[in-house]
């Protein structure tokens, strides 16, 4: 069970959860059902956040035999590390950034205490129901130093979303799907984008608008989006801002700016 904690330091304080059982749970299984069997597995994984961003620290040594008996070394391997040289090993990689991407997702809300905040999430908020279903929007407000054209081309056009959908991203023809989440039908003008999202265990898709507005050498991004799951609310906004945004501003050098 995850386990949250506050840990002070010199400059900011971080409240964290540690999910180092349930990420080793699922590294463990994925390899065993490829075959493989560990000799040494040492990991340490927090969800942690900074200035209200969510992020994940996961770090491990893995000593695993193959059914030769060869064995098989990841050494100090690190989430922070964006590239891992060992293509050998892309398989496990690509599985162990999509467990971290999850993780985000099923415990960030405990990690910024937004579970026991429901009161507040409530305002920014609304509910319908929808037969047996219930739905919620969500609208997010962010700053960029970037200008409109770039950022356009940064989340609509094909060629640039793999440096920030990372190694797991997959363009199925009309869809695009990275980690747990799967884009479609996205759309841009001069000043909009829109797009369906979804997570892949989700039965229909959202409906995400997002309007570019230059402010002085800023961008300021309004987004919209509508019918997600209610109980999925606050980790969309989550992977927005910790996933998404925060992606995209380090793989093009538009730094996030304090709204």
């Amino acid at each position: 069970m995850a386990q949250s904690k506050l840990v002070d330091n010199e400059n900011f304080l971080h409240k964290t959860t540690n999910v180092t059982a349930w990420m080793r749970e699922g590294i463990e299984k994925f390899i065993a059902e490829k075959g493989y069997a560990i000799v040494l597995f040492d990991i340490d994984s927090e969800i942690m956040t900074r200035l209200g961003k969510i992020t994940i620290i996961n770090t491990f040594t893995l000593k695993m035999k193959d059914k030769s008996g060869n064995i098989i070394s990841v050494d100090n391997y690190s989430s922070i590390n964006k590239e891992y040289d060992d293509l050998s090993l892309k398989w496990l990689i690509d599985f162990v950034k999509e467990r971290e991407m999850e993780a985000i997702l099923k415990f960030g809300g405990k990690a910024l205490g937004t579970e026991s905040e429901s009161a507040r999430s409530n305002k920014q908020v609304e509910f319908k129901v929808q037969g047996e279903k219930r739905y919620g929007s969500l609208m997010l407000e962010i700053y960029f130093s970037s200008n409109i054209q770039d950022m356009i081309k940064f989340i609509a056009e094909p060629q640039f979303h793999v440096f920030w959908m990372g190694p797991t991203m997959k363009n199925d023809g009309g869809s695009i799907s990275f980690e747990n989440v799967v884009l479609r039908n996205i759309q841009s003008s001069s000043d909009s984008v829109s797009l369906e999202y979804k997570w892949r265990d989700w039965p229909e898709y959202s409906q995400v608008f997002m309007e570019f507005v230059q402010v002085g050498d800023n961008l300021k991004i309004n987004l919209n989006q509508k019918h997600v799951p209610v109980e999925f609310v606050d980790n969309v906004k989550n992977h927005w801002n910790s996933r998404i945004f925060m992606a995209i501003s380090s793989s093009f050098g538009c730094a996030i700016k304090p709204t």
